[in-house]
């Protein structure tokens, strides 16, 4: 970190043990790189993007809770009855589970159960009223920074603690070594 690099890392708990750790080892209190969530980094790449360019027709990155009231919405639409939190979350987790392997939605085999046809109906509403909006989800910054990213100002990235990489992450790293990136992959002891 104190060479300018980028730390990422699976959760925001490691993250912040890092800071703290390389705050407690170091002689300096300063460092010209940053660590934080992979998460994090997707929204700071965004972020970066948005001031870098003079595109006026950025889509907006919504909430969290934006994010749940507009599945919420949707579910509500046909169905009339108090929501299950439970729902809520599996919707929320399939959507962002879809993005991360890069499965499509509209595969045939989501055609084989009245579930999956329902699920499969859900996500086309989301995608309609996300590009209605326009907006993003936080699953589909990493499609998004994929096209638009700013990378100029990352000197190397360290990939921290993953125990795998999803297809949405190799797709970034490759990104990045595109752009001349330097990346590295540790774990801890």
């Amino acid at each position: 970190m104190s060479q300018g690099a980028t730390v990422i890392t699976p959760t925001n708990r490691l993250a912040n043990e890092l800071i703290e750790q390389y705050l407690q080892q170091s002689k300096t209190k300063q460092w010209r790189g940053q660590c934080m969530a992979y998460q994090h980094f997707l929204i700071d790449r965004y972020q970066k993007f948005c001031l870098h360019t003079q595109d006026k027709d950025i889509p907006v990155l919504i909430t969290a809770h934006q994010w749940r009231y507009l599945i919420k919405e949707i579910i509500k639409k046909e169905y009339h009855f108090e929501l299950n939190a439970g729902l809520i979350d599996k919707l929320e987790n399939a959507w962002l589970r879809l993005h991360q392997w890069r499965l499509d939605w509209q595969d045939p085999a989501f055609h084989m159960t009245g579930q999956s046809r329902q699920f499969q109906k859900w996500m086309k509403q989301l995608e309609q009223r996300l590009q209605l909006i326009p907006a993003l989800s936080a699953a589909e910054l990493p499609n998004f920074l994929e096209n638009n990213g700013y990378w100029a100002d990352l000197d190397s990235c360290i990939w921290t603690c993953f125990d795998d990489y999803t297809p949405e992450q190799l797709s970034l790293q490759n990104i990045l070594t595109g752009h001349h990136c330097p990346q590295y992959h540790c774990q801890l002891e």
